[in-house]
C-alpha cells in the first residue's frame, strides 16, 4: 500500500518523539482525496518546476533529504497574509501541502525547506492532520504538542543547516522577515540554555510548545546520535537520553497539570467501579472494605464510609450509580483514547478482586439506565 515510501517512514519513525504516539500513516478521519484536489486546484496554485521553480526545487531537494518519492507530494500556494502551512493526507500514499503566500514571502530556501520537512514529517508520522479535525479535547492537545517536536525534527533533517531550522521557527512565530530581524543564533541559544522558565511555559490548551521549547527541544535533538548520523558525523547521545529530559520539560513546564487532570480522572471512575463491585451484593461487608482499602487506601475507604452512613441501599446504589456516571462520561470526555483502553483494564482487575466474571455487563448496565 506504501512500499515506496517505507525508506521515508522507517526514517521518520526512528527520530519521532516519545511523547508523540500513533503508528506510521494510521489515520483515522480520512479524506476523500477528489475533494482535497478540487478545493486546493481551485483555491491555490499547484508549485511545480514550470511555474514556480524555485520554490518547487526545494521541494524536490526535501523529498530526496527524507527519502519521499516527489510524486507522492502535491503542494500548493494560496493567497493569504497569516502565515500558514498544512499537511492534508487524503489517504496513504497522497500527501497534499498547502503553503500561504505570506509564509513563502517570509522564508528564503533553506528556512523554507524546514517548514516542507516539518509538513512532510506530519505526512510521515501518520498525524493525520486534516481540514475536519475538531478533537479539542486536554488529551488531544497534548498528543498534538507532542507531534509538533516529532515534526520539527524532520523539519531539521530537511534543512541545509541547523541554522536555518531554528530562523524558521523564529519568523514563522514573529511573522518578521530578515530585514527586520538580527540573527544572532548563538545568542539565541544561550538564552534557550539558560533555562528562562517564564518563556518556556505554554497553555496547556495550545495545540504548539511555545517556542523556546520547540528551539530548546531542536538543540537537543541536534545533538542526539540519530542526528549526528544522519548529518554524516559521529558521536553524540541517544535519543531516549533526549526524549527523557525533553519529557522533564514538557511535565514540569506544560503539560504536568494536563497528565495530573487525566489521572484524577482516571482515579474518580476506579473508586465508583470499586464501589458498584462492593455494594452489587447489596451489603457492604468487611472483606469488600478491605479490599477497597487495599486498592485505595484506608483513608479513601472512610469517606466513603461517612458518604453512606445512614443511607439505605437503594439510596447508597443512587448515590454509587450518579457518582460512577459522573466519573465515567467526565474521563471519556477529557482523554477518551485513554478511557477505553483504562476502563477495560480497570474492569478487568475488578472483575477478578470481587470474583464477578460479569462486572463489565454490569457496569455497562448501570449506567445506560
Amino acid at each position: 500500500m506504501h512500499d515506496h515510501l517505507q525508506e521515508a517512514i522507517n526514517l521518520a519513525t526512528s527520530v519521532r518523539y516519545s511523547g508523540d504516539p500513533g503508528k506510521p500513516l494510521d489515520r483515522e478521519n480520512k479524506l476523500e482525496s477528489s475533494h482535497i484536489h478540487y478545493q486546493f486546484n481551485e483555491n491555490g496554485l499547484r508549485l511545480s518546476a514550470n511555474m514556480t521553480p524555485s520554490i518547487y526545487q526545494v521541494l524536490e531537494d526535501v523529498c530526496l533529504r527524507l527519502k519521499i518519492d516527489p510524486g507522492s507530494v502535491l503542494a500548493f500556494v494560496r493567497a493569504s497574509p497569516e502565515i500558514q502551512a498544512g499537511c492534508y493526507s487524503a489517504d496513504t500514499c497522497d500527501c497534499l501541502i498547502s503553503f500561504s503566500s505570506a509564509l513563502i514571502q517570509l522564508m528564503d530556501e533553506d528556512e523554507l525547506a524546514f517548514v516542507i520537512g516539518h509538513e512532510l514529517g506530519h505526512f510521515l508520522l501518520g498525524h493525520g492532520a486534516d481540514m475536519t479535525n475538531s478533537d479539542s479535547t486536554i488529551e488531544s492537545l497534548l498528543h498534538q504538542r507532542g507531534k509538533e517536536i516529532s515534526a520539527d525534527r524532520l523539519g531539521m533533517l530537511a534543512c541545509p543547516s541547523k541554522d536555518a531550522a531554528f530562523r524558521a521557527l523564529i519568523k514563522t512565530t514573529a511573522g518578521l522577515d530578515s530585514k527586520y530581524l538580527r540573527f544572532d543564533i548563538g545568542a539565541y541559544l544561550d538564552q534557550i540554555r539558560s533555562n528562562a522558565n517564564s518563556a518556556i511555559s505554554a497553555n496547556e490548551g495550545s495545540t504548539h510548545p511555545s517556542l523556546v521549547m520547540r528551539c530548546r527541544a531542536l538543540l537537543w535533538f541536534s545533538m542526539s546520535s540519530e542526528y549526528t548520523s544522519l548529518a554524516g558525523g559521529a558521536g553524540g547521545e541517544s535519543i531516549v537520553r533526549v526524549d527523557e529530559r525533553l519529557a522533564k520539560d514538557m511535565q514540569k513546564f506544560v503539560d504536568g497539570p494536563v497528565h495530573q487532570r487525566i489521572a484524577d480522572a482516571r482515579e474518580a471512575m476506579h473508586i465508583w467501579l470499586m464501589a458498584s463491585a462492593a455494594i452489587r451484593d447489596g451489603s457492604f461487608d468487611r472483606s469488600e472494605q478491605s479490599l477497597i482499602a487495599n486498592e485505595l487506601g484506608q483513608d479513601l475507604l472512610d469517606k466513603m464510609l461517612d458518604l453512606f452512613s445512614g443511607c439505605g441501599r437503594d439510596e447508597v446504589n443512587a448515590i454509587v450509580r450518579e457518582k460512577l456516571i459522573d466519573a465515567v462520561e467526565y474521563y471519556q470526555s477529557i482523554a477518551p483514547r485513554e478511557y477505553e483502553v483504562e476502563r477495560k483494564k480497570i474492569e478487568e482487575g475488578i472483575a477478578e478482586k470481587f470474583f464477578q466474571k460479569d462486572f463489565a455487563p454490569y457496569v455497562l448496565s448501570l449506567v445506560m439506565q
